[in-house]
């Protein structure tokens, strides 16, 4: 995070120690934004654990137990005025149905569609990484660190295809494509 910081401050620093800037993912051109935001909560209860989904005005949380919240940003950014006890009006209640598409469209239960079949090995590798692609499309792939730092990018065609990973050290690392994200392992 550092090395992101200083460089959107203005310093030319890539990389700081065990630093690595990842700017150049936040300004990305050509990509399109997402339209909506999503991520898992799990914190062991259902009533603490769940899902969350916003846009660029609106939030959803859902809980396991069943609850939940739902609070329009721009007017409340700190989360104070549940919207859902009361009566939703047509614009928050496209809002509400949009974000639960959201939840379906990115839940993690079920990152690759069975129409995109995404089989990796040997997972641990030593060096070469097989990708057997079983999809109705080529997809692009990109490697990253934890830092956020892409690594390698390529295009995976339908059938086995082989990644060099003999150039990046041991570590944990991953593989995203455009119908999800697997970890992978180099030894």
């Amino acid at each position: 995070m550092f090395a992101t910081i200083a460089e959107i401050a203005g310093y030319t620093l890539p990389q700081y120690w065990d630093s690595y800037s990842f700017k150049s993912l936040l300004n990305s051109t050509g990509v399109a934004p997402r339209p909506c935001n999503y991520s898992e909560i799990n914190n062991g209860l259902p009533s603490n654990s769940g899902w969350t989904a916003r846009d660029t005005i609106f939030k959803l949380i859902h809980l396991d137990n069943g609850v939940e919240y739902f609070y329009n940003l721009k007017i409340d950014p700190f989360e104070q005025n549940n919207l859902l006890p009361g009566t939703l009006n047509s614009i928050q209640q496209n809002a509400y149905n949009y974000l639960q598409t959201c939840k379906l469209l990115n839940s993690s239960d079920d990152l690759l569609s069975p129409k995109n079949k995404l089989n990796i090995f040997p997972n641990p590798t030593l060096g070469d990484l097989h990708i057997d692609w079983n999809g109705l499309d080529d997809s692009a792939y990109r490697v990253y660190n934890f830092q956020g730092k892409c690594l390698q990018k390529g295009i995976l065609v339908n059938g086995i295809n082989n990644i060099g990973l003999s150039n990046i050290p041991s570590g944990i690392y991953m593989l995203q494509t455009l119908h999800g994200t697997k970890k992978i392992v180099k030894q």
